[in-house]
């Protein structure tokens, strides 16, 4: 062992399945353990306040042997209290806003990080939002928060970004009277005068007095990633539209803002030709256009068609406009949803992932006017709710697409033609015979109980029912379909190891 090198040895703790495993691999010797640390600590999971706390206690000695700077990923989705033996105040009274921002600006490597819902009660500190949202972060480019539906969070988050702006506005004008001076006494260059504000910064994040004056600063660097997944309290006006506009200049390529009152007023600040990664499902207050308004002399919001229009780089697109079955109003006007599908889709040669669940006016027409070229690269296509289409067009779009390999039909009505009467059949027949590549195909799970009498006996022995949660599948017998596709937009390639991120992906 002493003559590994230290590659091969991070090779081998790659390959350790469990954490467990690791640490006693690292319990061989000194040298193993040296190296052992770092893939210990390169992703961070905690499930309990219990844990949380053990963790902190021995923070100082973490920092103070440099294992901090191994965390890569810190998840607190999974955080919750159930099963600890606490109760709520316990747990809060043991694990503070402050002390979880020390943890946060203690990974100074972090990359990835991500926050349930259970943990909002932090965010009424300012300090933890100072914590998440700063610039000495220089290599994060993934936060991940889901679930955040408090108004008192809302209002905290909100007070902050308002916080933030007036700080910046008021200090403008020191700073460049503090530039100038220096020019004209000292002679200094800019590096030294960068160089001295990070030192500066690092000392006020030690100082509870300075601490407001972190707010002026800017984003994270690298940030590229962002996830406000169920994030339906946040307020459109006083947290989304502050927050982006401060975010405007940096390059996000996936975003999540599914379930969010986010309006149009959003999508100024950013830059749409960057984007690979969008889900706007269930966002009711984005709409197609905005109506000209003579009187407004502020300028008018960009509509989501010219938006989706400059697109031109997404991968996965998701305007799902349903949730939980619940049709919450309409992102497209029929002129405008004829327009994109006729004029603009034709130019998203990259997408593979299309849902254009529960838009009404989704007819005939418009399903046979998409560009060939596009329907033959998809990979994931999903009509679900729709309710306009019939059975013949969805069966001529689907000859079409000869890469596809998951469709979701839930709740299409030309599907069901009586109570007890269903084109299930038929179109598991078609799939076996025309779509070779079409592996799952997602149905109602809720009114489908007995869904596996509708698989014909001759397609018996190639497809099977599956339910997961309020989800049922059609799938062929060599396919797990509960984790083929994520209803979050994943801001990473992989499948998520938290139990509630999956509940939120796959549920």
């Amino acid at each position: 062992m002493d003559h590994l090198s230290p590659e091969l040895i991070d090779r081998i703790t790659i390959h350790c399945s469990t954490n467990q495993d690791r640490a006693r691999l690292g319990s061989c010797n000194r040298r193993l353990y040296h190296h052992t640390r770092r893939q210990l600590f390169r992703s961070l999971t905690m499930t309990n306040p219990r844990q949380c706390v053990t963790f902190l206690a021995h923070m100082d000695a973490f920092l103070e042997r440099g294992y901090m700077a191994y965390v890569r990923q810190l998840d607190l989705s999974s955080y919750t209290i159930r099963g600890s033996g606490w109760t709520e105040a316990q747990a809060r009274e043991k694990l503070t806003a402050k002390q979880v921002a020390r943890w946060i600006m203690g990974c100074s490597l972090l990359q990835q990080l991500v926050i349930g819902d259970e943990l909002m009660y932090i965010f009424m500190d300012p300090a933890l939002m100072r914590a998440v949202f700063s610039p000495l972060h220089r290599h994060l480019k993934v936060i991940d928060l889901a679930g955040f539906c408090d108004q008192k969070v809302t209002q905290a988050m909100a007070d902050l970004l308002l916080e933030r702006r007036a700080i910046t506005k008021k200090d403008d004008g020191e700073i460049s009277e503090n530039d100038a001076m220096s020019d004209e006494n000292d002679g200094n260059d800019v590096n030294g005068g960068h160089d001295q504000q990070d030192d500066m910064m690092a000392m006020m994040l030690q100082t509870s007095e300075h601490t407001e004056m972190v707010a002026q600063q800017a984003m994270p660097p690298q940030l590229t990633q962002l996830s406000f997944h169920m994030c339906m309290a946040l307020s459109p006006t006083r947290f989304f539209q502050p927050l982006f506009q401060q975010l405007q200049h940096h390059t996000l390529t996936r975003l999540d803002l599914a379930y969010t009152p986010v309006t149009n007023q959003v999508l100024q600040y950013l830059h749409p030709e960057q984007l690979t990664h969008l889900n706007l499902q269930g966002c009711r207050s984005l709409h197609c256009h905005h109506h000209n308004n003579h009187h407004e002399k502020k300028p008018q919001a960009r509509g989501l068609a010219a938006f989706l229009a400059d697109c031109t780089n997404l991968v996965e697109l998701n305007l799902n406009i349903h949730f939980n079955g619940t049709a919450m109003g309409h992102q497209f006007c029929r002129a405008c949803l004829q327009k994109w599908v006729k004029r603009d889709m034709r130019h998203l040669t990259r997408l593979r992932v299309l849902d254009l669940g529960g838009h009404a006016h989704l007819d005939d027409a418009l399903l046979n006017a998409m560009p060939t070229h596009i329907l033959q690269q998809l990979r994931y296509f999903s009509l679900a709710y729709v309710p306009a289409i019939t059975y013949d067009a969805l069966v001529n779009t689907l000859q079409k697409m000869k890469q596809l390999e998951y469709l979701n039909v839930t709740r299409v009505r030309a599907l069901q033609l009586t109570p007890k009467i269903t084109r299930i059949p038929a179109l598991l027949q078609h799939c076996s015979e025309k779509q070779p590549r079409l592996v799952v195909i997602e149905a109602d799970g809720q009114q489908q109980q007995k869904a596996t009498l509708a698989i014909p006996r001759a397609q018996a022995s190639l497809w099977s029912y599956h339910q997961h949660g309020r989800r049922g599948y059609y799938a062929r017998d060599h396919v797990d379909p509960r984790f083929k596709y994520s209803q979050k937009l994943l801001l990473l390639d992989q499948q998520p190891e938290s139990p509630m991120m999956k509940y939120w992906s796959f549920y």
